[in-house]
C-alpha cells in the first residue's frame, strides 16, 4: 500500500510538471502567432524601373496576383525603392517565389530583402529629416542675406539719384566714392552667396553618399555640424568668406602666399579654417602665429567656438607654459616666439603642413627670424605651405 501510494504521488507530480510545460509551450505558440499577426515587411529594390507609384503598384499586383500595399516609395539606385507590407510569413514566401519567377522573364528585376527593412527605413527617415531641416535653415539664412543685398541695391539707387542734381565737386566726389564702395560691397555679398550655394551642393552630394555607409549617425552628425558652421559664416558675412575659393586655390597652388586684408576682414580666424577644409591638416598641423600671447589664446578660443568644438580638441594653442592640445588637434595658435623655439629643435618644421604668419607687417624680431627659418625650410620641404 505504501509503495502504491508513493507511485501515485510521483505520477501526480509528473503529471503536474507535464501540464506546466504544456502551458508554457502553448503560451510560446500564441506569442509567435500574435507576432505574425502584427505583419511583416520586405524592403524592395526594383531595378530598371522609372515609373511612378501607381505604375509600380500595378506591376507588383500583376506579379503576385494580389493587392499589394506598400509605403516609402522613392526613386534611387537605378530604379525605385519601397517597403512592402505583408500580414504573414506565408505571404512573404509566396511573394518571394513570384519575384524569382518574374525576374527570369523580365528586365525589370525585383530584389527583396527582409533583414534590412528596419535599418533601411531608419536610414531613409534620418536622411529625409536632416535634408528637410537643413533646407529650411539654409532658406532662412539665404533669405536674410538676400534682404541685405536688396538693402544695398536700394542705397545704391538712392545715392545715385543724388548725382542727378546740382552739387559741388567735393560733394560729387563723396557721392561717387560712396556708390563705388556700395557696389564693391554688393559684389562681395553676391560672392558670399555663391560660396554658400556651392557648399550646399557639396553637402547634398555627401548626403547621397551617406546612404551607402554603415555609420550613418556619426556621418550625419559631422555633415550637419559643418552645415551649421557654414550658415554662421554666411550670417557673419566676413569679407574673407567671399574669397574663400580664391584663397584655397592660391595657397594650394603656390609655395608662398601673401594675403592682404583690412582689420576685421577675418584673416586671423577664417584662413586657418579654410586650410583645414582644403585638407591641408591631413599631413601635419596648421599653425597660425601671433606676436602676443593673449591674441593666440583668444583666437584659439574664438575659432574653436566657430567650429563647434572645445579648445584643445580640433583647435588648440601653445603659449609659453600654457598648452591646450590633444590627439584630435589639427589647428594650432601659438606665438611666433614659441614656433621659433620649436624650429630650433626641428629646422624643417616636419610636424606642420601649413604655417600662417599673422601680423607679419609688425616686423617684430621674432617674426623676422621666423620668416627666415621658414624660407630656408621651404626650399627642401615639398609639403610645407606658408
Amino acid at each position: 500500500m505504501e509503495y502504491s501510494y508513493g507511485t501515485q504521488g510521483r505520477m501526480a507530480k509528473t503529471s503536474s510538471n507535464q501540464s506546466g510545460r504544456n502551458i508554457k509551450r502553448r503560451a510560446l505558440r500564441e506569442q509567435k502567432t500574435e507576432s505574425k499577426k502584427k505583419g511583416q515587411n520586405l524592403y524592395l529594390n526594383i531595378i530598371n524601373f522609372d515609373g511612378n507609384e501607381e505604375q509600380l503598384r500595378s506591376l507588383l499586383e500583376k506579379v503576385t496576383r494580389r493587392s499589394f500595399p506598400f509605403k516609402e516609395f522613392r526613386h534611387g539606385n537605378g530604379g525605385a525603392n519601397c517597403i512592402a507590407e505583408f500580414s504573414s510569413a506565408r505571404q512573404i514566401k509566396e511573394a518571394l517565389y513570384d519575384f524569382v519567377t518574374h525576374n527570369k522573364k523580365s528586365n525589370i528585376k525585383i530584389i527583396a530583402r527582409q533583414e534590412l527593412v528596419k535599418r533601411q527605413i531608419s536610414k531613409e527617415s534620418q536622411l529625409s529629416q536632416h535634408l528637410d531641416k537643413m533646407t529650411n535653415e539654409a532658406s532662412d539664412v539665404l533669405s536674410t542675406h538676400q534682404g541685405q543685398i536688396d538693402s544695398i541695391k536700394n542705397r545704391i539707387d538712392q545715392t545715385g539719384y543724388k548725382k542727378k542734381g546740382f552739387m559741388s565737386m567735393d560733394e560729387f566726389n563723396r557721392v561717387e566714392g560712396e556708390v563705388k564702395a556700395l557696389k564693391s560691397k554688393l559684389k562681395e555679398m553676391d560672392l558670399q552667396k555663391k560660396e554658400f550655394r556651392d557648399f550646399l551642393q557639396c553637402t547634398i552630394d555627401k548626403l547621397e553618399k551617406v546612404r551607402e555607409t554603415k555609420k550613418i549617425d556619426s556621418e550625419l552628425k559631422m555633415i550637419y555640424s559643418a552645415f551649421q558652421v557654414e550658415c554662421a559664416r554666411l550670417s557673419s558675412a566676413l569679407p574673407m568668406y567671399a574669397r574663400r575659393t580664391d584663397i584655397i586655390s592660391m595657397v594650394t597652388e603656390n609655395k608662398v602666399s601673401i594675403l592682404l586684408g583690412e582689420t576685421g576682414s577675418g584673416k586671423s580666424t577664417q584662413v586657418a579654417q579654410y586650410m583645414y577644409q582644403a585638407g591641408l591638416a591631413n599631413t601635419g598641423f596648421i599653425v597660425c602665429t601671433q606676436p602676443r600671447k593673449i591674441a593666440a589664446i583668444s583666437l584659439a578660443t574664438h575659432v574653436s567656438q566657430e567650429m563647434r568644438t572645445s579648445v584643445g580638441q580640433l583647435v588648440g594653442y601653445k603659449v609659453g607654459m600654457q598648452i591646450r592640445q590633444s590627439h584630435d588637434t589639427k589647428i594650432l595658435y601659438m606665438t611666433d616666439h614659441m614656433l621659433l623655439n620649436e624650429c630650433l629643435k626641428d629646422e624643417n618644421f616636419s610636424a606642420y603642413s601649413c604655417i600662417i604668419v599673422d601680423e607679419a607687417h609688425e616686423r617684430s624680431i621674432y617674426t623676422d627670424l621666423l620668416l627666415g627659418m621658414i624660407k630656408r625650410a621651404s626650399i627642401t620641404d615639398q609639403i610645407l605651405e606658408w
